[in-house]
């Protein structure tokens, strides 16, 4: 049984556990990151100190890109938007699909993906660990690369703990919350 972490200072949370290699594989394909800005939350796991949601917009150079990852909401999911010059990718991997625009106000052009569970995916990142160490396999990404994309978990972590870059908006007199979010059905 996997041991639930349920302070900050321990680490396991969302972003340092999924969004770090979401960021590599998006730095892979675009290049590092210049900046970003981030939000997150714990809004589902109950005794846990530690985020299990997160959103996250970055710049990397020219290119714009959209983090988002849940984990263990009603529905589990990670996506990553890149929009550049010549196209936007969009990863959604929760639905098994990624997909390429390259004209404006064109369509989307899918592509399937293997259908993975949960631990598969971690069976595959212990697999690609393990021949690593024994000098089967080389890393997956270099040193380099891992340092560029640590940077960028703490750039998120810190810009999570910064409140300061927040723009307010003025809602209107009269409009209601969202009921979603308080948990019951529109009346």
């Amino acid at each position: 049984m996997r041991q639930r972490i349920v302070r900050a200072g321990d680490g396991g949370r969302v972003i340092q556990d999924i969004l770090s290699h979401v960021y590599n594989a998006a730095e892979w394909l675009v290049g590092p990151m210049d900046r970003l800005q981030a939000d997150a939350a714990r809004l589902r796991v109950a005794g846990v100190e530690v985020e299990d949601t997160v959103n996250v917009l970055a710049r990397h150079e020219g290119v714009l890109a959209a983090y988002t990852v849940n984990q263990h909401q009603s529905m589990a999911e990670f996506t990553l938007d890149v929009h550049g010059e010549n196209g936007s990718l969009r990863a959604d991997f929760g639905r098994n699909f990624w997909a390429l625009a390259q004209t404006p106000d064109g369509e989307w052009e899918t592509h399937r993906l293997s259908v993975w569970t949960k631990e598969a995916w971690f069976e595959r990142q212990a697999v690609t660990f393990l021949k690593m160490v024994e000098w089967q396999t080389p890393p997956p990404c270099s040193l380099k690369e891992a340092v560029t994309t640590m940077h960028a978990i703490r750039a998120t972590l810190r810009a999570v703990d910064a409140t300061t870059n927040w723009t307010p908006v003025i809602p209107s007199p009269g409009v209601r919350r969202c009921l979603i979010w308080q948990g019951r059905p529109p009346s």
